[in-house]
């Protein structure tokens, strides 16, 4: 059901135009076929690894586990979820939560534009570690700055802006 789905959508038809961008073979029907179904059973064994999804012992269906569901529902990566889920439990301070939560996929791919103001805002948290190049590092240091108050500089604003997004 899964590849008859995947036919029906403008993604197979892209792929059938252009078969070598999205890394397929050739665009003959066997290829794309095989293509398509090596692109869903590794999206399944992603998921399933994340805790997001379990299939069925004859592998006909599949089941989505509550962690699937929260990560669908608020459109957040299912490794963070799972990341999260692992990580949490009853003595898990406010600070550990957002240590964890600027440690997500999400925040990995910022591109910390200023590393001198953020190692300066660094300086009022001391209890935040941590090279101030990493994304995670800098995601922390910025989330402090507005939980604490503190005026967070005109050059890394839009940063946080999209972080709140």
């Amino acid at each position: 059901d899964l590849v008859k789905f995947v036919t029906q959508t403008y993604f197979y038809q892209k792929i059938i135009r252009n078969p070598s961008y999205y890394g397929a073979i050739s665009n003959t029907q066997e290829h794309i076929s095989d293509y398509v179904s090596e692109l869903i059973d590794n999206a399944i064994d992603e998921l399933k690894n994340s805790k997001s999804v379990e299939e069925s012992e004859d592998s006909l269906s599949i089941k989505i586990l509550p962690l699937g569901q929260i990560s669908a529902a608020y459109f957040v990566d299912p490794e963070t979820t799972n990341l999260i889920a692992g990580a949490l439990n009853n003595t898990t301070a406010h600070r550990g939560i957002l240590q964890l939560i600027c440690a997500s996929s999400e925040f990995s791919k910022l591109q910390i534009k200023s590393p001198k103001t953020i190692s300066k805002l660094m300086n009022n948290f001391p209890e935040l570690a941590g090279d101030v190049d990493e994304p995670s590092v800098y995601a922390n240091v910025i989330f402090h700055c507005h939980l604490y108050r503190i005026q967070i500089p005109e050059d890394v604003k839009n940063d946080f802006r999209a972080m709140c997004m």
